[in-house]
C-alpha cells in the first residue's frame, strides 16, 4: 500500500483561447468542475494503476467535500484518513487553461490548512505498514513532517513533491526522494533551470542538502532529470500535443511511486 498526504480540492477550470491581460475581461471561456488537489491527483494516479492507496487530508463540511469523498470511493481510494472539518469549505482551485494546454492556478486551501499533526498521528498504523509515503505541501508542513517521521521510524520510503515550496529545508532530512518541477528546483537550489546542465547542477546541489536524498526534477516535455546513487541522467519524455497540463506532474509522481514499489529500476519507473 502507498499512503498519500496532501491537498484535496474542488477544481473550477476555465478554458480559453488565451490568458487575459491585467484588467482585461474575456467572455468566451468554458467552465469545468472537477476533483483536484495534489494529494487527490497523486492518489488517483496510484489507484488507476492498480495500486492500493490511502489518502490523508481534509475536506470541509460542505457539499463539495461530500462529492469528493463519494468520488474517492468509486476510484477505490481508502478515505479513512480524510477528515471532515467543520465550519469551513473544501479547498478550491481556480484554473485558467489556454489553447496550448498551459495553465495558471490559484488555490484557496480552506480545509486543507486544518489538517493537524494529531490527524496524521491517528493514521500511524497505515503509514507504518505502507511501502511508500507520498506527500506534497498543499497540507501543513507540520502534518507532512509527522507523516515522514512515522515513515522513517518504520523504514518506509518517503517521496516529497515540494509544491508549493515553503522553504522547509529541514523536511529534506526525512525525505528519500525529492520530486520538484523546474520552478521549485530553482527555488530550492538557487540554480537557474534553462539548460540540461542547469538541471544536473540543481539536482546535485539539492542532493547535497541531506544525507541519502535522491532527486528527480520533472522538466515538462524534456522528461525528468534524476540524481541518485543508482542512476544519474535524463530520462526523456514523450512527444505529445498537450490538451490540459493540470495534474501532469501529480500523475507522474503517482506513477513513479507505484513503479518503485513494484521494484522497477529507477530509469524504468521514470519512463513508465
Amino acid at each position: 500500500m502507498i499512503t498519500v498526504v496532501g491537498g484535496i480540492n474542488m477544481d473550477l477550470s476555465l478554458r480559453m483561447a488565451r490568458f487575459p491581460q491585467p484588467g482585461e475581461t474575456l467572455g468566451d471561456a468554458q467552465l469545468f468542475r472537477n476533483a483536484g488537489g495534489k494529494g487527490a491527483n497523486q492518489a488517483h494516479a496510484i489507484a488507476r494503476l492498480g495500486g492500493q492507496v490511502r489518502l490523508i487530508g481534509a475536506v470541509g463540511d460542505d457539499s463539495g467535500g461530500e462529492e469528493l469523498l463519494s468520488g474517492f470511493h468509486k476510484w477505490s481510494i481508502d478515505t479513512a484518513g480524510v477528515f471532515r472539518k467543520t465550519n469551513t469549505s473544501t479547498g478550491t482551485a481556480v484554473i485558467f487553461l489556454d489553447a496550448e494546454g498551459q495553465n495558471e492556478i490559484v488555490v484557496a486551501p480552506c480545509a486543507n490548512a486544518m489538517l493537524t499533526v494529531d490527524d496524521v498521528a491517528s493514521q500511524r498504523a497505515s503509514i507504518a505498514s505502507s511501502q511508500a509515503v507520498v506527500a506534497n505541501l498543499e497540507s501543513p508542513v507540520s502534518a507532512v513532517r509527522e507523516a515522514f517521521r512515522i515513515a522513517r521510524t518504520n523504514r518506509v520510503v518517503t517521496l516529497l513533491n515540494p509544491a508549493p515550496w515553503k522553504g522547509c529545508f529541514d523536511l529534506l532530512e526525512g525525505t528519500d526522494w525529492l520530486i520538484p518541477n523546474e520552478n521549485e528546483a530553482e527555488q530550492i537550489s538557487g540554480q537557474s533551470m534553462k539548460t540540461e546542465g542547469d538541471a544536473a547542477a540543481a539536482a546535485s546541489r539539492i542532493r547535497s542538502m541531506a544525507a541519502g536524498l535522491r532527486v528527480a526534477i520533472t522538466l515538462g516535455p524534456r522528461g525528468v532529470w534524476i540524481d541518485s546513487p543508482e542512476f544519474v541522467g535524463r530520462v526523456p519524455g514523450f512527444r505529445v500535443t498537450p490538451v490540459d497540463t493540470v495534474g501532469a506532474g501529480d500523475t507522474w509522481v503517482g506513477a513513479f511511486a507505484t513503479e518503485l514499489t513494484r521494484a522497477q529500476s529507477i530509469p524504468a519507473a521514470a519512463r513508465f
